[in-house]
């Protein structure tokens, strides 16, 4: 029970900006991952300006969707 528990009070930190965060991130690295020539790495370097202005909970989540489905989709 207790990791039950845990597992909920960890799903509890996620809030809309994190879910909205890495749905355009999987999106993001999809497109990039299936245009040629475009890889993950430029993915990751054109949403690099972005993070700036975001919390670093948001941000590595961007940059690790992008990275994953970059990696997926090329």
């Amino acid at each position: 029970m207790n990791t039950l528990s845990g597992i909920l009070n960890a799903l509890t930190n996620f809030d809309g900006t994190l879910w909205l965060a890495l749905v355009l991130g999987v999106i993001t690295g999809l497109l990039v991952g299936v245009l040629p020539g475009l890889t993950f790495v430029m993915g990751l370097l054109l949403i690099l300006p972005f993070t700036y202005g975001m919390t670093v909970e948001v941000g590595i989540s961007l940059m690790i969707a992008v990275y994953i489905a970059g990696t997926y989709g090329g």
